[in-house]
């Protein structure tokens, strides 16, 4: 259940995303870098580490197109010992549809407030990368649901969460949208001993080798 209700608010996410885009979006159709970008994307491996279980996942393809979504890649990673859960969705496409929307808006509309002030969280010196750490709680039930959404953008070897990215990343012919969410115990979890970090202490080497090679 609880990877249920994680997936269902980070797909809301993703459609609340592509649904305000407007004329931003550039309905022209795929250029050959998103193409290549898709294909890259397409070309990550299923395991990441050593301690971890994955299950891929689908999307419905209405949501998708709904969405503006040239590709995505979708799994569930489930940690061996403590048996802790993390979703994560990569989407790519036009900068138009991928740059817009914040989590903070699109979880709103899907019934969650934000439980506490936005974070950074930032990667090793080596591999440097950043994400933006939002937690979510559903209002008005006896016991809220609480959610905490790591959200970056990638483009050329980087991953950064810009104060306008729409006019960050208009130029770009491509963008990659990562999300890394995870449902919490109890509110204020520590953010760097999250079970989410240490997954992506595994995966974002891997997302960095595959999809921008040579960088």
């Amino acid at each position: 259940m609880s990877r249920q209700i994680a997936l269902g608010a980070l797909l809301l996410a993703v459609l609340g995303s592509g649904a305000l885009a407007g004329l931003w979006s550039g309905r022209w159709g795929s250029s050959r870098p998103v193409r290549e970008a898709v294909a890259r994307l397409e070309r990550v491996p299923l395991s990441v580490g050593a301690n971890w279980d994955v299950q891929e996942d689908r999307m419905n393809p209405r949501e998708v197109a709904i969405a503006e979504l040239d590709g995505y890649l979708h799994r569930h990673y489930v940690h061996r010992r403590t048996g802790s859960k993390v979703s994560v969705l990569v989407v790519c496409g036009r900068p138009g549809p991928i740059s817009v929307h914040t989590p903070e808006v699109c979880y709103a509309g899907a019934g969650y407030v934000q439980a506490a002030r936005p974070k950074t969280h930032e990667g090793p010196a080596d591999l440097p990368y950043q994400f933006q750490a939002l937690d979510f709680r559903q209002g008005n039930v006896a016991t809220p649901t609480m959610l905490r959404v790591f959200m970056t953008w990638g483009h050329k070897g980087e991953w950064k969460v810009p104060a306008r990215p729409r006019w960050a990343f208009a130029s770009k012919p491509y963008l990659y949208k990562l999300y890394v969410v995870r449902q919490m115990v109890r509110a204020n979890e520590p953010l760097e001993q999250d079970p989410a970090v240490e997954l992506m202490k595994d995966l974002m080497p891997q997302l960095q080798e595959t999809l921008f090679p040579g960088t």
